[in-house]
C-alpha cells in the first residue's frame, strides 16, 4: 500500500486517536520516517513547545517573532507578577478568552486577552491584536520544548 506524504507532522499528531486507528503501527512509523526525511531535506527543524501541565502541542520555534525588537520580554504586571514571554506569531494550541482590552497592554496600540492552552485551560500568555496584526505573548514557563511529538498507539 503506497501512503500519500503530503501532510505536516502537526497534521498526523492532532488527528484524535481513533482516526490514526486505521493505520497499522508498520504504516505510521513509516509515514513518520518519511516526514523526518522531507523535514531534513528542506532542513526543517520544528521544535515543538508543549504545555508544562499537560503536554499538549501549543506552537513550534517555526512561529517565533519579534515584537518590538525582540523575540523575548519581561514584564511585570500590575499585581507586581513578573513574567517572561516569547512572541510567537501562531499557536495553534491555545485558544483565545475574554473581552479585548487595551488596559495595561505591554505592547502599546495592541489589545489583549488570555491564551489558554486548549487542552486543559492553563493560563499561557496572551493574544495580542492591533488591526490586522496579531500575535501571541506566551509566558516560556509555561511551555516546555519536545524533541518530536509522539503519534498515538
Amino acid at each position: 500500500m503506497n501512503l500519500v506524504y503530503d501532510f505536516s507532522p502537526v497534521t498526523v499528531t492532532a488527528q484524535p486517536e481513533w482516526m490514526l486507528r486505521k493505520y497499522s503501527n508498520e504504516q505510521l512509523v513509516e509515514v513518520t520516517e518519511k516526514l523526518k526525511q522531507q523535514r531534513k531535506e528542506r532542513k526543517i527543524e520544528k521544535e515543538f513547545l508543549l504545555c508544562a501541565n499537560c503536554s499538549f502541542i501549543i506552537t513550534s520555534l517555526d512561529y517565533k517573532i519579534e515584537i518590538d525588537g525582540g523575540y523575548r520580554h519581561t514584564f511585570k504586571n500590575p499585581a507586581g507578577i513578573v513574567y517572561t514571554i516569547g512572541c510567537f506569531s501562531k499557536a495553534a494550541g491555545c485558544f483565545n478568552f475574554g473581552d479585548s482590552t487595551e488596559q495595561y497592554s505591554w505592547f502599546p496600540g495592541f489589545a489583549w486577552c488570555y491564551a489558554n492552552c486548549l487542552n486543559c485551560f492553563l493560563h499561557l500568555g496572551w493574544f495580542y491584536q492591533s488591526g490586522e496584526r496579531h500575535f501571541y505573548g506566551l509566558i516560556l514557563d509555561h511551555l516546555t520544548p519536545a524533541s518530536s511529538p509522539t503519534i498515538p498507539s
